[in-house]
């Protein structure tokens, strides 16, 4: 009898044990996913968080904050399509062509108040980064260097269908 008393002692702290565990991942999801989440303390592998993101869908122009749930997500999902192996192309696009695509298509914007100097493990000064997401550049992420020529692009982005999706 002392036996059983044991046993089940032990199966109901087990049991209470693991099911608290349980309770506090589920509330450290949901604060998460909040839109209060301070996302300073996130560290991306590929780039440094921006001051804010600017997402183009055929003209129309939506600014995110580091308040909004939203820009959270473009940043993880951004963050995923970059391959830590990319090397940059020496081609480029004029300010005009990026203007264009923000027009026609759907691009994401990532806006630094201050230089950036690497993004992943490529050395690269930079104030913004230009990620088309429709059209013939989907694949890259260009480099704005605050002139009128947008270059050394990184190829072969994987494919932003989650990112649409979250967009539309």
């Amino acid at each position: 009898m002392r036996k059983i008393n044991i046993f089940l002692f032990t199966f109901i702290f087990l049991l209470a044990a693991v099911t608290g565990c349980s309770a506090t991942k589920q509330s450290n999801k949901i604060t998460a996913t909040t839109p209060t989440l301070d996302v300073s303390s996130i560290i991306f592998t590929n780039f440094n968080l921006p001051d804010k993101i600017v997402a183009y869908k055929n003209g129309s122009i939506i600014e995110l904050s580091k308040k909004d749930k939203l820009y959270l997500e473009i940043l993880k999902l951004s963050d995923k399509r970059i391959d830590p192996n990319s090397g940059a192309l020496k081609m480029g696009i004029r300010k005009e062509g990026i203007d264009n695509l923000k027009k026609t298509g759907i691009v994401i914007e990532f806006v630094y108040s201050e230089p950036q100097e690497k993004l992943g493990h490529m050395e690269r000064k930079y104030s913004g980064l230009i990620f088309p997401l429709t059209g013939h550049y989907i694949g890259y992420c260009f480099f704005e260097d605050n002139t009128n020529f947008y270059g050394g692009p990184i190829h072969g982005l994987s494919v932003p269908d989650d990112l649409l999706e979250l967009l539309n």
